[in-house]
């Protein structure tokens, strides 16, 4: 058995999870499936190798894995190739296989460039794990191979860089030389590879603990449920911003009060986290006065809005940016009074080009000069607005004036505002949490696409998918249909609170003061 350079970045996260990679893979196969938007940011990987391996014309690639691998790179070290791509390379445990190795014949020196298709060498002095202890991994069992290290280089994308017709690689790509933050690591390094040795070789899965158990859910990993079978679905892992509140949840941990009627009632929390556990233990708070007050200023006609979005790492048009979004659809109903039908429009980009004008140009057929417009999440859509209003200057007014117009239906149910705070929203105000519990008739489970992430990966088939016409139309109509719930989901959950509100008017007496009136429900 061999430590990867993967599974020894997976270590320092969680060293449980790490080992039953190694011993246990096929038991556990499914719960080491990666995330739709975890496989897309594994193919913008790929996308970002290619391009930059265009930068090397004289590579040679090593194209062979395990024995073969390691026999072939020695046999191309010992003839000083220029240029190597993917090399092995092993020392005692440890197994490192590396991006690009270059001959430097002036220094007599082999340098060390590391491809990553973020915008930033990830180095974080508070942390063990970035692209600085990678390249510290690969260094040291480059050394003990007897290579003469050089230079080492992390390849990375410029945030910065605008498409202006043609790709430009060495203004997309910069090199960034970390060769001493490298050897200053190279020290601390050996002495966890030496503890990642110690753990993961060893046959006994108790000796090796899931580190995750003082982490926040969003931190857990990918076999948390498995190594902590006692930590319910609903969990103080679910407490709001618990992964920052380290002190609370290692108290929590360690006193054993990890399910939420666990929580002693005077264990202080931060006051969106007391909310939370008061919901769950109480039943939920909603104060209707306030959404009245929200909701009442509120002017017809109503416009309910969503885009959905695709960010490349490459930039695919004019304009762009690495990772920056391209809104390729929209959603919008329409509702111009109390009485009024409720009408649907909708753009979904079929064409292989730069959506922003057609966006921009369909928005102003739907879209009024009067109205409140309601989304979820407005920084989002706001930021879209912006990108689209600096490329196309002549709409900026309009595209402004969208922005001022917005209302974040989001805010009613974030627990900072208490205005409506609910057990089975779990601590979250995303629309995907909310909507099943307040119009359980409504459901993604029954569309073919669920999530923005599979929406982007699907128009990204659409558009440069080898694929039927048939297919691309069977896309096209799960696209808006996704995108067609995600708009008429906010309305439906307006319409909720509407009646909430028209409830509690109907109920309570007209001298009565209702404010900072707390309804259960």
């Amino acid at each position: 058995m061999s430590i990867s350079k993967s599974l020894y970045i997976e270590y320092l996260k969680c060293p449980k999870n790490a080992w039953l990679k190694m011993h246990k893979y096929k038991e556990l196969q499914e719960l080491f499936e990666l995330a739709d938007y975890d496989k897309y940011l594994v193919d913008q990987g790929y996308l970002v190798e290619e391009y930059v391996s265009t930068l090397f014309p004289e590579k040679v690639m090593v194209n062979q894995w395990g024995d073969n691998a390691i026999l072939l790179t020695k046999e191309y070290i010992n003839k000083k190739t220029s240029v190597l791509f993917q090399t092995t390379f092993i020392h005692d445990v440890f197994l490192s296989r590396n991006d690009i190795l270059v001959y430097n014949d002036q220094t007599d020196k082999w340098d060390l460039y590391e491809i990553k298709s973020t915008t930033s060498t990830d180095e974080n002095n508070t942390t063990k794990i970035d692209h600085i202890e990678d390249a510290s991994f690969q260094s040291i069992i480059l050394q003990e191979n007897g290579i003469d290290l050089g230079k080492i280089f992390i390849i990375r994308l410029n945030k910065d860089y605008v498409l202006n017709d043609d790709i430009d690689i060495n203004q997309l790509f910069p090199f960034d030389d970390i060769t001493e933050k490298v050897r200053k690591r190279e020290f601390n390094t050996k002495l966890r590879m030496q503890d990642a040795k110690r753990d993961l070789i060893n046959n006994n899965e108790e000796q090796v603990s899931c580190k995750c158990i003082y982490k926040g859910r969003s931190a857990h990993c990918q076999t948390f449920k498995y190594s902590n079978k006692h930590v319910s679905d609903y969990s103080v892992y679910d407490l709001a911003r618990i992964g920052a509140s380290k002190k609370t949840l290692e108290y929590l941990v360690n006193t054993e009060c990890l399910n939420i009627e666990d929580i002693p009632e005077t264990f202080k929390l931060s006051d969106s986290q007391t909310k939370q556990v008061h919901a769950y233990k109480h039943g939920a708070r909603i104060n209707v006065q306030a959404i009245k007050r929200e909701l009442d200023t509120l002017q017809y006609p109503l416009y309910f809005l969503d885009y959905e979005t695709y960010n490349p790492a490459i930039p695919l048009f004019n304009g762009f940016s690495p990772y920056q979004h391209i809104p390729f659809q929209f959603s919008v109903h329409v509702l111009n009074s109390p009485e009024a039908e409720l009408q649907h429009f909708e753009y979904l980009h079929e064409c292989d080009s730069d959506p922003s004008l057609n966006i921009i140009q369909q928005l102003k057929q739907t879209i009024g000069e009067k109205g409140s417009i309601f989304v979820w999440h407005k920084s989002f859509e706001e930021g879209r607005n912006k990108d689209l209003a600096n490329r196309h200057s002549e709409h900026k007014e309009f595209l402004d004036d969208i922005n001022a117009r917005f209302y974040d239906l989001e805010d009613i149910f974030k627990l900072k505002n208490d205005m409506y705070v609910h057990a089975g929203f779990k601590g979250s105000s995303s629309i995907k949490r909310v909507l099943p519990i307040i119009c359980p008739e409504l459901s993604y489970k029954e569309l073919s696409i669920q999530e923005g992430t599979t929406a982007l990966l699907k128009w990204r088939d659409m558009m440069y998918g080898n694929i039927s016409d048939e297919e691309k139309q069977k896309i096209a109509y799960d696209l808006k249909q996704y995108c067609k719930l995600d708009t008429y989901a906010m309305y439906a959950i307006w319409k909720h609170l509407m009646r909430k509100c028209d409830s509690y008017n109907q109920s309570m007496p007209v001298q009565e003061n209702r404010d900072n009136i707390l309804l259960n429900s």
